[in-house]
């Protein structure tokens, strides 16, 4: 508020101090026999600004008083915005020094960086952001929000430890180009990894989907210690969501007794469009369609048939899971009466639409044309823009006649919030980790209640980062098996998955065994024959060998549940040397006698 009545308060008090301060001198002219000069009165208010002020004798009319005094702290408070603008970095830099931990840091104040930057403060985050470009607007709206701004390359290893990133929770890279946000990636993981606090996370926005997916599968694979890494795609999570949100009717819930023939329109494959293809297509693979239920998917657009052509050569998985076809139109008013070069069979009618155009007025401009036509008049249609709040957009919400059964999905004002960009990969396989656990321990027979046998959601802290230690070590268990990670973003959960061998389930569960043993002894823990939470002591801190049968089913039972979890997530484990875990040929390695050491153990015990 004062940032908003600062200007209007400080001008408003200047022309108090010359009003009352030339009616004074006026008056005390009067009542001292003077002539009473209202040029003269005007000087010696000026007068009142220096710090020494006016040298009169009482009695003082009111109105000089109060002049006499508010001039000087106007004075006083000008040179003090003074100093804070002079030497503002050097005071950012000293109370993010002495004050500054466990916060977040945004490398880029572009669109997607300041609002990021705001969501992240409205959750109470502490957040300092780094702008490479002074004359940005966004730095003026981020600091009137008591946001810190440090002016200079988000790259360079020292301006990150400025923002000191070793000691942060969250770093966010959105500098606008996708090899820049690596590059910020890589000197704060370098900073992290040399620091002795908890796991950054590492938030690195990546526009390229194909380099997003294989750089995803690399952070998966390969583990750095002190830094977890989630490559993120604001249109694949926008299409995700909006999906999930707006899903076409019968896509996933059938009626009984009747097959699901669901056709869906997607007018232009610009921003999130192509993402939104694979997810219908994910979505309608997930729900199990019965023999003679059909998914046709329609790509109406100017260049269709190379759009299709492109869609299908990237993703031939398409092809067996639904119908992909081709319709070439000008998008656009002209859609609004003609022939609109699409098959609508009478026992296939439109069953959605959505249109994803990156021009946001053609867009709306072909949602409205299209939703004229009889033939879709009763059927739903979602519309991809950046802000459903702002611009033309807000015509879908304030004028619901003209826009009727038209959805405006916002990309950027719905995805780019805290909560959806947290939850990323490690997080979905470390709650996919938690979930196995519960199921195996109430198939045993033990109810869910306190502990670990709660829902992921309620979940203690500690726990939950026991389970993304586990995710963080899937990376090394693929190694140990000769194995690598792929994208595979229309993989069947249900289908055919690779699976480990019997021995390298035994030599991998072991390696976890060994890892949750070094984890609890860096924590302090130590054997005992009775477990005592409270005096760190664990009755399972043994080898291998010593573990009951039951107990190394816990350990067993996850290694098994990898490829799921990771077909789940969108990725397919690949077999491209042989393994270097035991073989049916070679027999389990003896137990080791060397001093175990580090990593993680996912809670279970």
């Amino acid at each position: 508020m004062w940032q908003d009545v600062r200007p209007l308060f400080l001008l408003a008090a200047t022309a108090a101090v010359f009003v009352l301060g030339t009616l004074g001198f006026q008056q005390y002219a009067t009542d001292h026999h003077r002539a009473a000069v209202v040029l003269d009165s005007f000087y010696r208010t000026l007068t009142l600004f220096e710090l020494d002020g006016v040298d009169v004798e009482p009695p003082i009319p009111l109105a000089m008083e109060i002049a006499r005094f508010l001039a000087p702290v106007l004075l006083g408070y000008a040179v003090f915005r003074g100093i804070v603008a002079l030497f503002r970095q050097q005071l950012q830099l000293m109370g993010i020094r002495l004050l500054v931990r466990n916060h977040v840091v945004i490398a880029g104040l572009g669109e997607m960086g300041f609002r990021l930057a705001a969501a992240f403060h409205a959750e109470g985050f502490r957040v300092v952001a780094i702008e490479i470009d002074e004359a940005n607007g966004s730095i003026q709206g981020a600091s009137e929000r008591g946001i810190s701004v440090l002016s200079g390359d988000a790259r360079d290893p020292r301006m990150l430890a400025k923002a000191r990133v070793a000691h942060a929770r969250y770093l966010v890279a959105v500098c606008g180009d996708d090899g820049r946000n690596v590059e910020v990636e890589v000197a704060a993981g370098q900073l992290a990894a040399r620091g002795s606090e908890g796991a950054l996370h590492g938030l690195v926005q990546l526009d390229d989907a194909g380099l997003w997916r294989m750089l995803k599968a690399e952070s998966i694979a390969h583990h750095t210690p002190g830094v977890r890494v989630e490559f993120f795609n604001v249109l694949e999570t926008g299409a995700r969501m909006l999906v999930a949100e707006r899903p076409p009717p019968g896509l996933v819930a059938r009626d009984p007794g009747s097959l699901r023939r669901v056709h869906v329109l997607v007018a232009g494959l610009e921003g999130i469009g192509e993402a939104l293809v694979v997810n219908l297509a994910r979505l309608w693979q997930a729900s199990g369609p019965l023999p003679g239920e059909a998914l046709r998917l329609t790509v109406l657009a100017e260049d269709a048939e190379h759009q299709h052509a492109r869609l299908v050569g990237r993703y031939p998985q398409l092809e067996r899971i639904c119908e992909v076809r081709a319709a070439t139109a000008v998008l656009g008013l002209e859609l609004q009466r003609g022939s609109l070069g699409v098959d609508v069979e009478p026992d296939l009618p439109v069953s959605a639409v959505y249109i994803c155009i990156a021009e946001e007025a053609r867009g709306l401009e072909t949602a409205l044309a299209l939703r004229a036509r009889a033939e879709l008049a009763d059927v739903p249609f979602a519309v991809a823009v950046n802000d459903a709040r702002a611009g033309l957009a807000k015509v879908l919400h304030d004028d619901p006649q003209t826009a009727e059964g038209v959805y405006g999905f916002g990309v950027l004002n719905r995805t780019l919030r805290v909560l959806p960009l947290i939850l990323g990969t490690n997080e979905t396989l470390a709650a996919a980790k938690h979930e196995e656990y519960v199921r195996h321990q109430r198939d045993r027979g033990v109810p869910l209640g306190d502990g670990a046998m709660v829902p992921w959601d309620q979940l203690a802290e500690e726990w939950k980062e026991t389970n993304r230690a586990f995710a963080d070590g899937i990376g090394a268990k693929l190694a140990a098996t000769g194995c690598a990670l792929v994208p595979a973003p229309l993989i069947d959960p249900r289908g055919a998955l690779f699976s480990f061998s019997a021995p390298e389930v035994e030599e991998l569960a072991r390696l976890e065994h060994d890892r949750w043993v070094a984890d609890k002894l860096r924590a302090g823990w130590r054997y005992g024959p009775d477990r005592d939470d409270a005096r760190k002591i664990h009755p399972l801190l043994v080898d291998w060998e010593q573990l009951p049968e039951s107990e190394r089913d816990k350990d067993r039972e996850p290694v098994r549940e990898v490829p799921l979890m990771l077909a789940h997530a969108g990725f397919e484990i690949l077999r491209i040397r042989p393994s270097s875990a035991a073989t049916p040929d070679q027999p389990p390695r003896p137990p080791s006698k060397a001093p175990l050491t580090a990593a993680s153990k996912p809670f279970t015990r």
